[in-house]
């Protein structure tokens, strides 16, 4: 009997074995490769999960599909997280990104910042073949990506915004608010809807898709968050401790400086704003350390768990419409495995 690890280890290496397939065919093989098109290649041949791509293929297998028919959204949706990736490391000055340098560390802002717009481009090209080929959605799959578009950078803008303006009175609602646009749109609410209306023809109501993505969504972003603090571990793939420096609001931040006395809280604010003198390495461990004191760390994990059986439960209502079972019991397994209740599969695991 296949357990659930075996699941997502078997599924989700064949649907990024279709997916790069695809990919590397997106890439056009054109002028200006050195300055675009070779950094194009490079920065999508460092290998992420692929869960959104996989979750698309998946929903629209569930919905009547086959993966082939999505292959295209599902590309497009890997290389739109690759620009927001670009784009955030250059928001935030981010050293590592799945392991090598961040590519404005490597090639320069600018030659990066044109790359992401790159990516873009890539991203809406293939969603157009997608919806060309499946006209009676097509206009359906466009809207799709404008909404995706325009929800991520409401988001974005949120969590800039925070920081810019020194607000440390954000709440677990406004985290949440914050992350439904950031996160949850374009990484599961949307890759659901896709292949969901692509596998469907359009007949799939969409709409019941929205809690479930939203429940994984923030499950996934809090998993993350907690990742990003976990100073113990060498294989993250981006700057260990790095929210706490980009003084990202989290889950497990906003609970200490809820729970901690005035004089800790005054600290911690003057810690993850860069005031005083102290290296990022002791800024992050004093601030990491506290949240072990209070119990922010435990809080995080709960909230995390909280949220994915939340989207556990979402799943029936969600999926009712589906004919193909096994795709949804996948699906259910990958809930899991992107919430850390599975071991990972044999694949590389940077975000």
């Amino acid at each position: 009997m296949t357990t659930p690890g075996e699941l997502v280890a078997r599924v989700l290496t064949e649907d990024q074995a279709l997916v790069r397939g695809a990919m590397r065919r997106a890439i056009p093989d054109a002028e200006p490769r050195r300055y675009l098109y070779d950094l194009v290649e490079a920065y999508q041949a460092r290998a992420g999960k692929g869960f959104r791509a996989s979750l698309c293929l998946a929903a629209c297998r569930a919905f009547g599909g086959r993966a082939e028919d999505a292959v295209d959204a599902a590309v497009a949706l890997e290389l739109l997280h690759s620009a927001f990736l670009v784009h955030d490391d250059i928001e935030d000055d981010s050293k590592l990104r799945r392991g090598q340098p961040a590519l404005h560390r490597s090639h320069g802002l600018p030659l990066a910042l044109n790359t992401g717009d790159g990516l873009c481009a890539l991203a809406m090209m293939a969603l157009a073949r997608c919806s060309g080929r499946q006209p009676e959605v097509g206009a359906n799959l466009l809207a799709e990506l404008a909404h995706l578009f325009r929800r991520t950078v409401e988001g974005q803008a949120w969590e800039l915004g925070w920081i810019a303006d020194r607000n440390f009175s954000v709440s677990e609602a406004d985290y949440f608010t914050m992350v439904l646009g950031k996160t949850c749109w374009y990484s599961t609410i949307h890759p659901c809807r896709l292949g969901a209306l692509i596998g469907s023809r359009g007949r799939a109501t969409l709409d019941r898709l929205v809690p479930f993505g939203f429940y994984l969504g923030v499950a996934f972003q809090v998993r993350d968050d907690l990742d990003n603090l976990a100073l113990d571990t060498d294989c993250y793939g981006k700057d260990i401790g790095g929210d706490i420096i980009e003084g990202k609001r989290t889950i497990p931040l906003i609970h200490l400086l809820t729970h901690c006395s005035p004089e800790e809280r005054q600290e911690v604010t003057g810690l993850i704003s860069g005031i005083g003198r102290e290296r990022s390495e002791e800024r992050i461990g004093r601030v990491v350390d506290l949240m072990r004191q209070h119990g922010s760390l435990a809080h995080g994990r709960d909230v995390a768990d909280s949220f994915a059986q939340l989207a556990l439960g979402e799943m029936p209502r969600a999926f009712a419409d589906a004919p193909n079972r096994s795709d949804v019991d996948y699906i259910s397994s990958l809930v899991l495995y992107l919430c850390g209740a599975l071991r990972a599969p044999a694949t590389p695991s940077a975000a």
